[in-house]
């Protein structure tokens, strides 16, 4: 089920909402899991989500019920792009958003409008809690992995099990004039450093994060569910280790499902 948020909201209060809607909308005694799939900024939606749900109180134990986060292209730790100190990092990651929903041309104009009409507390949500920046001790990726420490989880850690999965460039995924312009002025700024166009792959798949599997592919950030593209060998790992988790329940719902085909009408 797919839950479409607004990605220059602040995440904490996306979690907020998504929490809540779980709780309103899920049947408590149904004991199918929640496994959360996730691009980009919806990674650490779904952490804060998870860390929401475990001090919920009520007839369910959110701590059991959610199985799995599985991410492509999160920064875990933060994008540098949009660090205070990286000029026109900001706008650049707006733009490739814009560019990517929209699928047709964006102009500066566009952009600079968004910014100037909108404030963007999801970007700023971005900044890695290691950064060089006035705002680095109370960076929401910084105080959401705090938070996560407090916890502890069935799996005995501070989260539920996690896949990451962080792309590379390569010659593919420098098509065009403009994935190469804005791969130049993201390189200016890390220099050697891995990364999908948008985040670091020391981010979208981080040493501070205890993962059940990681996967590196060569991937653009906004191509990672491209069939066609070498990104989509990442899908089998991941679609594998979800599998794992929820055979038991699938293997139920299989049976139940036979039993209703065979009812009389």
């Amino acid at each position: 089920v797919g839950w479409p948020h607004d990605s220059l909201a602040p995440i904490e209060s996306c979690a907020t909402q998504l929490a809540a809607l779980l709780v309103s909308q899920l049947d408590p005694n149904c004991p199918r899991h929640i496994v959360f799939v996730c691009h980009s900024q919806g990674g650490l939606l779904a952490r804060a989500t998870a860390l929401e749900l475990f001090g919920t109180q009520g007839t369910v134990d959110w701590k059991t019920r959610v199985a799995s986060i599985v991410t492509f292209g999160t920064p875990h730790t933060g994008a540098a792009i949009v660090e205070s100190g990286f000029k026109g990092g900001q706008e650049a990651a707006l733009y490739l958003m814009m560019l990517n929903g929209t699928h047709r041309f964006i102009s500066l104009v566009d952009v600079l409008t968004v910014i100037q009409e909108r404030k963007s507390e999801g970007l700023e949500d971005l900044k890695a809690f290691n950064a060089s920046t006035p705002e680095r001790e109370t960076s929401f990726v910084r105080q959401l992995l705090k938070e996560e420490l407090k916890t502890l989880w069935p799996n005995n850690r501070n989260r539920p099990d996690m896949i990451l999965v962080g792309g590379k460039l390569g010659t593919e995924q420098l098509d065009t004039w403009r994935k190469r312009v804005v791969a130049a002025f993201i390189e200016h700024k890390l220099g050697d450093r891995s990364h999908d166009l948008v985040v670091e792959i020391d981010s979208s798949i981080p040493r501070e994060l205890h993962t059940r599997a990681s996967v590196a592919p060569y991937a653009d950030h906004f191509g990672y569910f491209d069939e066609s593209a070498p990104s989509a060998q990442a899908m089998d790992p991941a679609l594998a280790s979800i599998w794992l988790l929820l055979e038991p329940e699938v293997k139920q719902w299989r049976v139940s499902l036979e039993e209703d085909d065979n009812r009389p009408a």
